[in-house]
């Protein structure tokens, strides 16, 4: 008997096969993205150090809170939401987005702050410390430069570096804001850490103040940039959820690997059918003395698909099917 082949789908066609959207990145958008990496890498740097030494500056002294930690944070921050965004491509659209509005406030407070730091930095660097006093231990004194000169009552505490004549420009007033030249420095060790150390960090925060609002720009630039051009190659998250649901779960959509027959399943003919035709043929042909072609088609057994039968020459009854 001739092997009936029975042409069947591929068994994986019978699952769910998920159509996901092919994601193309062009070289520019790696370029611009590794640019932003780098100055995003640079901006974080800045910021640490911007944040050591500001914050250094800040506890010198108890009465001047001079130095720009505050703007170093905010930035930092920013920096950081930059490369987890860079990093989750290309699912990092929000932590872009959230690092752009920090980064934006950040350079508003590192504006102000430069601002703070060279003000003070300049009183301080305009003040004649020779003419200065130190106290180690709290008290009133008396600030008078000639006897024709009414003296001024100055009460100090302990730790305290005190100038008397620029408490006689203020009028014996005791004034403390940024527009005006401070006559006592309180919490030091001399009046040299102030001349010397506190001085220097004022003007290295009000440096590294400018230099991360001019980098801070920079990341601004290249991450909306990045940004925008990450639009055009990656769909959206609705795009491609609508893409996720075209699911071929129906038959009729799987892909046609058999061209010469429809896609469904092709059920053999039953066995038991197939025996008695054969033997029904047989008898016939024996009866009328008629021979039989043996390649003759059995309509019968399956319908619209005939299934060509050859049967044995032997009286013994063909062997079972195996699909």
């Amino acid at each position: 008997m001739q092997d009936i082949s029975v042409r069947r789908p591929l068994p994986q066609l019978r699952r769910q096969i998920q159509i996901e959207p092919e994601v193309i990145v062009p070289k520019p958008v790696i370029n611009k993205r590794s640019r932003a990496y780098i100055c995003s890498l640079t901006q974080l740097t800045i910021s640490i150090m911007g944040f050591a030494i500001g914050l250094a500056a800040y506890t010198t002294t108890d009465n001047i809170r001079a130095g720009s930690f505050w703007p170093h944070i905010a930035m930092g921050l920013a920096t950081i939401l930059f490369i987890v965004g860079l990093s989750s491509y290309p699912k990092g659209k929000a932590w872009l987005i959230g690092g752009l509005v920090l980064n934006a406030l950040g350079l508003i407070m590192a504006f102000i702050g430069g601002i703070v730091d060279g003000v003070e930095a300049g009183h301080v660097a305009t003040t004649d410390f020779n003419q200065c006093a130190y106290a180690l231990q709290g008290g009133t004194t008396f600030c008078q430069q000639t006897q024709l000169i009414s003296s001024c009552k100055l009460t100090i505490k302990a730790d305290t570096c005190f100038c008397c004549y620029v408490h006689r420009k203020q009028k014996c007033e005791k004034t403390v804001s940024l527009a005006t030249q401070s006559s006592e420095y309180q919490g030091v060790k001399s009046c040299g850490e102030i001349e010397g150390r506190f001085q220097s960090l004022l003007w290295a925060s009000m440096i590294l103040c400018i230099i991360n609002f001019m980098i801070g720009i920079a990341s601004m630039i290249l991450i909306s940039y990045y940004k925008s051009s990450l639009q055009s190659v990656v769909p959206d998250e609705q795009n491609r959820n609508n893409n996720n649901g075209n699911t071929l779960d129906d038959q009729s959509q799987l892909p046609n690997y058999y061209p010469d027959t429809p896609i469904s399943i092709i059920k053999p003919p039953d066995y038991e059918e197939v025996i008695a035709e054969s033997q029904s043929r047989r008898n016939s042909s024996t009866n009328d003395g008629e021979g039989i072609n043996p390649r003759q088609s059995c309509s019968s057994c399956h319908g619209s698909n005939p299934i060509n039968l050859m049967p044995p020459v032997h009286s013994d009854p063909p062997p079972a099917y195996t699909p």
